[in-house]
């Protein structure tokens, strides 16, 4: 396993604090339209029916229940056990996740963890009929933490982690952490969420595919160009043609005029460069630039 990321320029963004915010902000409205306006019909009140994943929602064409399922969690009983299970998961192996990936990595990891875990678990409903109760819906960020810790341990693949286990001092390398996990998600997967016996109501599957996604990220993803890099490439608009001007050495960037945010995201695309295609293929405007940004930069 690899863990020797591109390294990058400090960046002042966070998006680890605001998405622990939003899902606590989106627990509070569930608590306070659960309580204050139930749904006489239906266990689930309207805010969960309309944007929980479900079978029914997707035979209706709610595609974007594949990610606002992870920004709810269960309101069944008054301690919000789920939402604080995920959100120290999130903070703890965010923290060091986010530092090495950068906000908008981060976030790419988290709802692509997401995605990919509610395709799984759609997949296991329309393909085993029996499985945790088809009509049932998903709830839960719970895919997009596995997919973080995940990655947390590829990054420190052959690197003990001390941590505390219910009050137990446990010493773990990376890999072990991921084998565990691995091996506890696909156990109760296979004689949980998939026997007919079973009355589970933990979508395992959606666990495996945040994980799936973390291996994928972690391979293809993490030490290049950010998955949205890859997207605009197929959306043309003024800054994909500004890019392509740039690569052919047609545009300069004045340092001394432009603002500190451009200057960072000129001196991105110039790394970028190096790291596909190595520091000969800059252009004498390019190394100008990053001359010149050192020390705006420090």
């Amino acid at each position: 396993m690899r863990h020797d990321y591109v390294p990058r320029p400090p960046s002042s963004g966070n998006s680890l604090k605001p998405l622990l915010y939003v899902l606590g902000g989106v627990y509070l409205l569930q608590m306070i339209i659960a309580t204050w306006f139930p749904n006489p019909n239906s266990p689930y009140s309207f805010i969960e029916a309309i944007f929980a994943l479900s079978m029914p929602n997707i035979s209706r064409g709610f595609l974007q229940t594949l990610v606002t399922y992870g920004f709810l969690h269960s309101t069944s009983s008054l301690f919000p056990t789920h939402l604080i299970f995920n959100g120290l998961l999130i903070y703890f192996a965010g923290q060091p996740v986010h530092a090495r990936l950068g906000p908008t990595r981060f976030l790419e990891l988290f709802l692509g963890s997401l995605v990919f875990g509610g395709i799984i678990w759609i997949g296991v409903q329309a393909i085993l009929p029996f499985a945790s109760h088809p009509q049932s819906i998903l709830i839960g960020a719970s895919s997009g933490a596995y997919g973080i810790l995940s990655l947390f341990c590829f990054a420190h693949w052959n690197q003990t982690i001390r941590f505390f286990f219910w009050f137990i001092p446990v010493s773990l390398e990376g890999k072990k952490i991921f084998y565990i996990l691995l091996g506890l998600q696909g156990f109760l997967f296979l004689f949980g969420e998939l026997s007919p016996r079973a009355q589970t109501t933990t979508a395992h599957s959606a666990h495996l595919g945040g994980i799936g996604f973390a291996y994928l990220y972690h391979q293809f993803f993490a030490h290049r160009n950010t998955l949205w890099s890859y997207l605009s490439k197929f959306i043309p608009s003024k800054t994909s043609r500004a890019n392509k001007q740039a690569a052919t050495g047609k545009y300069t960037v004045n340092i001394r005029k432009q603002p500190t945010k451009e200057v960072r995201r000129e001196v991105d695309r110039i790394l970028d460069k190096i790291n596909n295609q190595g520091f000969g293929a800059l252009t004498p405007s390019e190394k100008e630039t990053l001359d010149q940004a050192k020390d705006i930069l420090r």
